[in-house]
């Protein structure tokens, strides 16, 4: 499957999702991970958006190290993906991404003023998709490996149940 494909399936899959963890570094270097609303699933960009208040843990964190890993899972898909995150204060964009169910948070709503965007790009992803019929393909795969005498391990990976994105550039930079 080509990396624009790739890309494409991730975000396939990502788009059934309504909440995910993020995970940023916190001052004293562990892991912090909290879950958030996903406001929005830029696909044409390869991003996906959070709202937050200012004084958020998550928005120092990422201020201090743009690190992040935002990771989604239910009903048998999940999806994992690495990359850089950028704080967004921006009050035409919060209004473009604000959805009632926020209110419960923010109760201003978008004119608040203490709220920024939290943007994650993709620099390495990963989906499982398990749902639907696709639950059906893998269990038929995994019955034939079975039956061959064959390490489910042995065989070649069907790319729309389980794949691997990079948008990395092969010096370790982000694609331009």
């Amino acid at each position: 499957m080509e990396k624009n494909a790739e890309i494409a399936r991730l975000l396939d899959v990502a788009r059934d999702f309504r909440f995910a963890m993020l995970t940023t570094i916190a001052e004293d270097k562990h892991l912090h991970a909290r879950p958030m609303t996903i406001a929005e699933l830029d696909e044409e960009d390869g991003a996906i958006w959070f709202l937050a208040a200012k004084d958020h843990a998550s928005i120092s964190e990422i201020q201090r190290d743009a690190r992040a890993l935002v990771t989604m899972q239910g009903d048998g898909s999940y999806v994992q993906w690495s990359g850089r995150a950028a704080i967004v204060d921006d009050p035409m964009r919060i209004h473009e991404v604000w959805k009632p169910s926020f209110s419960l948070w923010f109760p201003k709503g978008p004119e608040e003023g203490r709220l920024a965007l939290i943007r994650v790009d993709i620099e390495v992803g990963e989906y499982w998709d398990q749902s639907g019929v696709m639950k059906l393909r893998t269990m038929l795969r995994r019955a034939k490996d079975a039956i061959a005498g064959r390490d489910a391990d042995e065989t070649p990976r069907d790319e729309r149940v389980h794949g691997r994105v990079s948008t990395q550039q092969p010096n370790g930079r982000g694609a331009s």
